[in-house]
């Protein structure tokens, strides 16, 4: 009896997994590429994706750039106080292989993020997943604008048109790197602020550098408000929707009734759904732990989350370094940034606070299950 288990098994598995190869050479099934994202496997985005850069077209209202040339100087020679040149509004688009961004110089911050390779699950019309949310009939402040906790709409560097050096970005293998500055200084007390991005064409990753100069009280580098959720799963006690920070070394990815502030090692703070997640993630120090940090965390609506960095204000000028991911739950992408950020994936559940558990099992297998894939295209 057990010589035909044995047997049963050995059948089994080799019909699993030599089947496809079999139809593949008769050429009746062609392979499809391996997952590179951890949603894919799991269910949620589309495998197909548009390389065309005019999948996402892109035209301005006047199609007229009004980018400032490039300037070469350091990001810390701001002009003295009143001498910045007045600035037009305008929109700077940067593409890369991975994704489609749009910035507004007025008030510096992020308008759209769009992923190439991941697209929606209607079949009839699939479209771009757009991370940037904009909740019908509200107003909230971009990603990346600064904020301080008096007054978000109104405050000097969240309103006003930025100085913007450097223009769009076509970013490819050949030309994989690009910078893009907005520089701000309030006419009126001299302050000052400029922000520097740097982006590279093969990552979701963005390098932020902001340096200021007379500020009296501290601000906000703010994510947003649901910037990285594309879908509310209604399974929320699980955890996988809005806010989650990462510090002193414990994940919380509690959803709070009211305004929070939580302090600590801060290694990230994030808003993400299932599939999806935009991070912001401060420089470590120079021994590799992670920096004491603030983050305000609160609720805008019901379903709607924001999150930001709390920067005191520096003596003279100064200079914080951040780097944001937006992106794909991609656990060996999250992991490869060494932060704990991969976390965030759900894994499933057997009963609630079972999470650990569930990780524990499910982390090895994911690891088995890919190096299979990779070789016989079949899970």
């Amino acid at each position: 009896m057990e010589k035909r288990v044995v047997l049963f098994l050995v059948i089994s598995l080799s019909i699993i997994i030599f089947y496809p190869l079999l139809l593949e050479k008769m050429g009746i099934i062609t392979p499809e590429p391996p997952p590179s994202e951890f949603e894919e496997i799991v269910d949620e985005s589309q495998d197909a994706a548009s390389e065309d850069e005019t999948y996402i077209p892109y035209t301005s209202d006047s199609g007229t750039n009004f980018s400032a040339e490039t300037n070469p100087a350091a990001l810390s020679e701001l002009p003295a106080p009143g001498t910045l040149p007045l600035a037009l509004a305008q929109e700077i688009v940067i593409n890369t292989d991975l994704y489609r961004a749009v910035f507004s110089s007025e008030g510096g911050g992020l308008r759209s993020w769009t992923l190439r390779r991941h697209v929606s699950s209607d079949v009839k019309d699939p479209q771009p997943i757009e991370l940037v949310a904009h909740p019908e009939e509200m107003s909230y402040p971009d990603p990346l604008t600064i904020l301080t906790e008096a007054s978000e709409p109104t405050h000097e560097f969240s309103a006003p048109v930025y100085v913007v050096e450097g223009g769009d970005l076509e970013l490819s293998e050949f030309d994989p790197t690009g910078t893009l500055t907005f520089r701000y200084q309030d006419p009126q007390t001299g302050a000052s602020i400029a922000k520097q991005l740097t982006f590279s064409n093969d990552s979701y990753l963005v390098d932020l550098e902001l340096e200021t100069t007379g500020l009296s009280a501290p601000y906000i580098v703010t994510l947003g408000t649901n910037f990285g959720v594309t879908e509310w799963n209604e399974q929320s006690f699980i955890g996988i929707n809005g806010p989650a920070t990462f510090m002193n070394g414990e994940i919380n990815k509690e959803s709070p009734d009211a305004e929070e502030v939580r302090e600590g090692q801060l290694s990230w703070v994030a808003l993400q759904d299932k599939y999806f997640i935009s991070a912001l993630i401060p420089d470590r120090l120079e021994d590799g732990s992670a920096p004491d940090g603030k983050v305000k965390v609160f609720p805008r609506a019901e379903k709607l989350f924001s999150a930001g960095v709390i920067v005191d204000p520096f003596q003279g000028a100064g200079i914080s370094k951040y780097r944001l991911y937006a992106g794909p739950k991609s656990y060996n992408g999250l992991k490869a940034l060494n932060v704990g950020i991969e976390d965030t994936i759900d894994f499933g559940w057997f009963i609630y606070g079972s999470w650990s558990l569930v990780r524990t099992v499910a982390k090895p297998l994911f690891s088995v299950l890919s190096y299979l894939y990779d070789y016989t295209n079949n899970y």
